[in-house]
């Protein structure tokens, strides 16, 4: 063995030896005034650094939660508008179903109150109308409508 640094261990294999190095160590320095004096910078400023993390998630949450707040304020307020209008809308239903019947009941007293008689004495007597014979009437196909609009001459 030349050198001291190296130790040789040998494998029992086919394979080549390996040459094992022992790490260096480094011995470890002495702790000086400077040192400890820049490790209580390092914690203060860790410190501060969180309380500033935690000054911005506390307004983080101050902030989630007023939102949160006003979402219940108006979800309340739309609930009770809701509830409202379907009170509402309960009074113009039966408001809307009594002018109805209402409004059945004169058609029926209008279409009561005409006399057929008398409108047919009136136009014959009075005014010499008379029901068309069957040559007058002209029958044709008018399409797929059932309105019927005269633009020129009816086809014979």
């Amino acid at each position: 063995m030349a050198d001291n640094r190296y130790r040789e261990r040998y494998i029992y294999s086919s394979a080549a030896p390996k040459i094992y190095e022992e790490p260096v160590r480094v011995p470890r320095r002495p702790v000086r005034e400077d040192d400890s004096q820049k490790q209580e910078r390092r914690l203060e400023e860790n410190r501060r650094q969180f309380n500033k993390v935690g000054a911005l998630m506390a307004c983080f949450i101050t902030c989630a939660l007023v939102v949160l707040f006003m979402t219940c304020i108006k979800y309340v307020a739309g609930y009770n508008r809701k509830q409202t209008n379907a009170g509402n809308m309960a009074k113009l239903q039966a408001e809307y179903e009594e002018l109805r019947e209402q409004n059945n009941l004169k058609k029926l007293a209008i279409d009561n109150s005409i006399d057929y008689n008398k409108i047919y004495n009136k136009a014959v007597g009075e005014l010499g109308m008379v029901y068309a014979d069957k040559d007058q009437i002209i029958e044709y196909k008018s399409g797929d409508s059932e309105y019927v609009m005269q633009f020129g001459k009816l086809p014979e």
